[in-house]
């Protein structure tokens, strides 16, 4: 089993949340390295085997597509198990039945 970290920083440039994904990215590889921020951020954590019902309002669905894509990538490996999303998501675990 997997988790799944979300990195949540609402409002933010998609510049920006690119660079957030990369510090992200790194943060994860190297034990030293610390990200620090001058905008809002939380961190959203499920395992892979629960069920994520996300509510992302105003989100165009072309983004809701690639999250989803994103997680897909996440789950079957070979990817780092952290997103970074510019908006704000809301979620909703539920155990798979």
């Amino acid at each position: 089993m997997k988790k799944i970290t979300f990195v949540v920083a609402p409002g933010i440039p998609m510049a920006e949340a690119i660079a957030l994904q990369t510090h992200v990215d790194e943060a994860g590889t190297d034990p030293d390295y610390t990200v620090v921020t001058n905008y809002e951020v939380k961190t959203v954590e499920i395992d892979d085997e629960e069920f994520l019902l996300t509510y992302a309002e105003g989100v165009p669905v072309a983004e809701v597509l690639a999250l989803r894509a994103k997680i897909d990538r996440i789950k079957q490996g070979g990817v780092p198990p952290v997103i970074v999303v510019n908006y704000e998501l809301e979620t909703v675990l539920l155990p798979r039945v």
